[in-house]
C-alpha cells in the first residue's frame, strides 16, 4: 500500500485472530480481538489536541483498495479483514516460514472526515497449501509485526504497509486447483477433431 503506514509499539500479549475462507460467496475474512490495554497508544499530541478541540475524532475508520476492506477501530488497529476474490487466480507456491516482532499496529492513513481512505491497487495472492497460509502483497517486506499467531503485517523500513499474512486459513484443493480437461471430455475431443495431431 502506497499510503498506509503502521507505528507499533510492543505488545505483552498477542491479540487473537481468527480467519475464514467462503467458498460460496469468494470471501477471505478475518476478525481480531486486542487483549485488555495495559498502557497507552503511542502519543500523537498534535493531532490528540485537533481531534479532540474540534471532536472529529472517527469511531471507526475503513481502509479499501479494489475489493479489499480493512476495517480499524477508534485507535485505528485492524479488526476485521474482508477480500472478495477468486482463489483460482491466486499463485499457490511455498512461503517461508517468518520471524517478527510482537506488536500493536496503529495504521496511518490519509482518512477523509468519515475515516475512509482508499488504495488505488488491491492486493496480489499467493497462497501455501501445505501450511494454509495465504499471503497478500502489495510489494516486499523488510520486516513483520507479529499481531497475532494467524495474523502478520509486513512493512517497509520506513513502515508502510505492504504485505499481510493470514495463518491457518483453509481453502479446499477444488476452489484453488485450477482443473485441466480430462483426455475423455468433450472439450479435448473437439481438439482431437480439431487438430488429429494432438
Amino acid at each position: 500500500m502506497q499510503t498506509v503506514f503502521v507505528r507499533t509499539r510492543p505488545a505483552a500479549k498477542l491479540a487473537t485472530a481468527i480467519s475464514a475462507w467462503d467458498g460460496d460467496g469468494f470471501t477471505v475474512s478475518c476478525e481480531l480481538a486486542y487483549p485488555p490495554e495495559t498502557s497507552p497508544e503511542p502519543p500523537t499530541p498534535l493531532r490528540d489536541a485537533i481531534e479532540q478541540q474540534f471532536a472529529i475524532r472517527p469511531q471507526s475508520y475503513l481502509l479499501t483498495a479494489g475489493t479489499f476492506a480493512l476495517n480499524l477501530d477508534a485507535q485505528q488497529r485492524p479488526v476485521t479483514l474482508g477480500f472478495y476474490t477468486n482463489p483460482k487466480r491466486w499463485a499457490i507456491g511455498k512461503l517461508a516460514p517468518l520471524a517478527g516482532d510482537a506488536g500493536i499496529p496503529y495504521l496511518d492513513a490519509p482518512f477523509d472526515s468519515n475515516g475512509h481512505a482508499d488504495e488505488a491497487c488491491e492486493p496480489e495472492a499467493l497462497y501455501d497449501p501445505s501450511s494454509a497460509t495465504l499471503c497478500l502483497l502489495w510489494g516486499p517486506a523488510d520486516t513483520w509485526c507479529v499481531v497475532a499467531p494467524l495474523f502478520y503485517l509486513g512493512l517497509t523500513v520506513d513502515g508502510r504497509l505492504t504485505q499481510i499474512r493470514l495463518n491457518a486459513l483453509s481453502v479446499p484443493e477444488k476452489d484453488w486447483h485450477e482443473e485441466k480437461p480430462a483426455d475423455g471430455s468433450w472439450l479435448a475431443k473437439l481438439r482431437r477433431r480439431l487438430d488429429p495431431s494432438q
